[in-house]
């Protein structure tokens, strides 16, 4: 049995931050084809780094695993305290998207 993929869930999400800054530069999702279906963790990782922009400094990235969507909702701006590992939303404003169009 295959599930619907426009109401299949997350089950793992990977958020993959700078180091130094904290700043998530990529999100990856498992989402199952089958209701028991499973990625390991080491997989996820290693997808989600493949999969980070090209310009980050790989050497500095780290990997912050979550069960299910990890709470993820596109109005905050994700950034990972690199000591305590802790996943921090802050709210997207108007300047943010200023600065982050600016940047591109």
């Amino acid at each position: 049995m295959f599930l619907n993929p426009m109401t299949a869930k997350p089950k793992k999400t990977c958020f993959v931050f700078d180091r130094r800054t904290g700043k998530v530069v990529h999100v990856h999702q498992f989402i199952p084809a089958h209701p028991d279906g499973d990625c390991a963790d080491e997989e996820m990782e290693r997808m989600a780094l493949q999969l980070a922009p090209q310009d980050c400094d790989r050497s500095q990235l780290g990997v912050l695993h979550c069960a299910g969507d990890g709470d993820r909702q596109t109005e905050f701006d994700l950034m990972v305290k690199p000591k305590s590992g802790e996943l921090i939303r802050k709210p997207v404003t108007e300047l943010s998207v200023l600065r982050a169009n600016k940047k591109e």
